[in-house]
């Protein structure tokens, strides 16, 4: 039984399979309606359940990332801020514990005939589409047609990721949307773990001869003073104007000068609707403020 990171304190049940060997407090990768998500596991029992259930695709953890104090701290949250335990249990996960959305697409039987209607003489099913949205479907089945393999070659199924179909495509989501409820194509859910590494872009300086400008010769004084190793993002901060000690004195001058706009206005604005203040004894005798204007 597991937990899943969506709204609801329900807990779910899976099957696992023989070669898995998941653990309470691991994380699991399931299918969850028509996507997948990573659960926490909070239980492993043998009871047989009264329904159909799904397997767990993959078991991500082979030991705890949430031990048992964890999960006692995790339910005393949810209890106390009414908040979802899945969602508490999410929040408690390290940073590289999180995986990437990822959708796919191939082309189905419908398709490929759809495909092969349109070639010969037009397909009348595609008649009644606009034509503009008529030729983006077209790409989009050829695109994917081209993906498949030969005939008689063995292989799995391919898909194809969605920002590289829309890239090679140009179409929308509304698009493809409408392309599965034809049947002409298939979306699954290939989400996958998240690697938490990232790259950094380093440059490495090379040669500082031949003739540079203003901002090359800064580019290269700024690698030779790290021996010729600077990371990329730090040598293009190094290239704004804001770095460039030639513009500091005027970007300096340029704050004093609003800076001394501001407190002249301001004093100005002060002057004409602040009252004059003249004293006034009262009854007790003390000097009293009184509130009638000059």
């Amino acid at each position: 039984m597991l937990l899943c990171p969506c709204r609801s304190n329900m807990v779910f049940t899976y099957r696992v399979p023989a070669d898995a060997t998941p653990v309470v407090g691991g994380r699991v990768l399931v299918p969850f309606r028509q996507q997948r998500l990573i659960g926490i596991v909070v239980e492993l029992h043998d009871r047989k359940p009264s329904v159909t259930i799904k397997p767990v695709l993959n078991v991500l953890d082979p030991a705890p990332v949430l031990d048992d104090q964890l999960l006692r701290l995790g339910r005393w949250i949810a209890n106390y801020y009414l908040a979802p335990l899945g969602e508490v249990f999410r929040t408690m996960l390290p940073l590289n514990a999180e995986f990437k959305r990822a959708v796919a697409y191939r082309i189905t039987a419908e398709g490929q005939l759809a495909l092969h209607l349109a070639g010969l003489s037009g397909s009348s099913a595609r008649s009644a589409a606009l034509r503009k949205e008529q030729a983006a479907e077209f790409r989009v089945l050829d695109y994917l047609a081209a993906q498949e393999p030969a005939p008689g070659e063995i292989t799995q199924v391919h898909t194809t990721r969605e920002e590289s179909l829309r890239s090679a495509t140009r179409v929308s989501k509304l698009i493809l949307s409408g392309m599965v409820r034809k049947k002409w194509l298939v979306r699954e859910d290939v989400s996958a773990v998240r690697d938490a590494t990232r790259t950094i872009k380093i440059a490495l300086l090379k040669s500082d001869s031949g003739k540079l400008n203003d901002n090359q010769r800064r580019l290269v004084e700024t690698l030779a003073a790290s021996r010729g190793r600077v990371p990329v993002e730090t040598l293009a901060s190094s290239r704004s104007p804001a770095n460039d000690p030639r513009h500091a004195g005027q970007a300096r001058s340029d704050r004093n000068h609003r800076r001394a706009c501001i407190l002249r206005c301001l004093a100005q604005q002060a002057a004409a609707f602040a009252p004059r203040i003249r004293f006034q004894y009262g009854a007790t005798g003390r000097a009293e403020p009184s509130s009638r204007m000059r």
